[in-house]
């Protein structure tokens, strides 16, 4: 499959193949691998007109392998630039992604990871905060957090994992993401979960979000 050509680099086929690791062998580790030099470069990436190519790719390669390299390059370019129309491009994608757990994770962390400031898609992201996947759920709940509008409905969200959490990671990234955009409201469900658990590290976890939503 022919593709034009990336500006840092002569191929960009072969950028997510150097990416992916399959021309590493099994002798060269580190920093000596080509992976590891073409995920240097990849993180450098920031231009935008590379997207469409890229998420056309993205819908027809079979290799997952590639997939997952092609997803990475498309987030560190909504890293490097912040961009609105790419970000909400990438929260659309999560439903046709559902039955791929790896590219589902990768397009949640990664969002969450660029802290894009989100106001579109909140209904998006709060159906995966229930989701039966751990990887998948904790990754919903921690992207929750990078929203800015509709704070009301993202907070009730928040309440009701924390109130009724799957696992102690879900109530850990609750109790953090709840802490950003919290309100008083979050304060008396937080007090009210501090009172009842014995894990002191949790304990301290709900303190600090306390602070921060009074800040």
């Amino acid at each position: 499959m022919m593709m034009k050509k990336v500006k840092i680099h002569p191929d960009l086929i072969q950028l997510l193949e150097n990416m992916s690791g399959i021309y590493d062998g099994k002798t060269v580790k580190g920093s000596d691998s080509l992976s590891w030099k073409a995920y240097r470069v990849a993180e450098q990436v920031n231009d935008l007109h590379l997207v469409p190519e890229l998420l056309g790719f993205i819908d027809v390669v079979e290799n997952q392998s590639l997939k997952n390299e092609a997803y990475q390059l498309v987030l560190f370019i909504l890293n490097n630039t912040k961009d609105e129309k790419l970000v909400n491009e990438l929260l659309k994608r999560l439903k046709r992604e559902d039955q791929n757990d790896e590219s589902l994770y990768k397009l949640l962390i990664g969002i969450w990871e660029s802290k894009v400031k989100l106001k579109k898609h909140l209904e998006s992201v709060i159906y995966y905060i229930d989701d039966q996947r751990e990887l998948i759920r904790n990754a919903a709940i921690r992207l929750i957090s990078s929203f800015e509008k509709d704070l009301e409905i993202a907070e009730n969200a928040l309440i009701e994992v924390i109130n009724d959490p799957y696992d102690n990671f879900d109530l850990k990234y609750g109790i953090q993401s709840i802490g950003l955009i919290g309100s008083e409201k979050s304060v008396h469900a937080l007090q009210k979960i501090h009172s009842k658990i014995n894990d002191d590290e949790m304990k301290e976890k709900i303190i600090e979000a306390i602070k921060k939503i009074k800040q």
